[in-house]
């Protein structure tokens, strides 16, 4: 696999909470490979994870960058193959457009047709914020993508709850790492998209 840099691919990652990380990937025409898309599965355990979580699959989309480099077919594939994936949890973490704000409009309702058990959330990252925060963040709520700023939610399976933190950038925006959230202390939250 080429190497590359964080704006260089649009970047599909997954875990399964006690279980394998997913992660599918698809490479920007810079490197000619626009076109494919992998999955890949990585262990992560989780200490101390409710047993009504084990196997509990989150993916990951990030940093599609929509114009000039990543084209809407790639989009379509890779929510394709995400859906097949079956998550329980899917997260977008950032950076949407890269200088086309009009590209949102197309995105958006594209990321709308993902699919999962207890929905999709996101967050914005630091090239949304640079081009028209208030566009973007409007855009993908309109399209039923809602977008966590510096809050969380509960989600429940069985006995078992995820507490699902968003952050604001943490280049651009103000994350608030201060427990903002209400949470119980031992919830580790950490900052999406960059």
């Amino acid at each position: 696999m080429t190497s590359l840099n964080r704006g260089d691919a649009l970047k599909i990652t997954g875990s399964v909470l006690g279980g394998s990380l997913i992660a599918v990937t698809g490479f920007l025409a810079i490197n000619n490979e626009s076109s494919q898309i992998s999955v890949e599965r990585i262990n992560l355990p989780v200490k101390n994870l409710p047993p009504a979580l084990e196997g509990y699959k989150i993916a990951q989309l990030s940093d599609f960058h929509i114009y000039p480099y990543t084209k809407p077919e790639l989009i379509k594939k890779a929510v394709e193959v995400t859906n097949m994936l079956d998550p329980d949890l899917i997260v977008l973490t950032g950076d949407y457009v890269w200088r086309n704000l009009g590209a949102v409009a197309i995105l958006a309702p594209t990321l709308a047709g993902l699919n999962a058990f207890h929905g999709v959330f996101s967050v914005i990252g630091n090239h949304d914020i640079w081009t028209n925060l208030d566009v973007v963040r409007g855009t993908l709520h309109n399209a039923g993508l809602p977008v966590l700023e510096n809050e969380g939610v509960m989600i429940s399976r069985g006995k078992g709850n995820i507490y699902l933190a968003g952050l604001e950038d943490a280049w651009s925006g103000r994350p608030n790492l201060k427990n903002p959230f209400g949470l119980p202390s031992r919830c580790a939250c950490s900052s999406s998209g960059s």
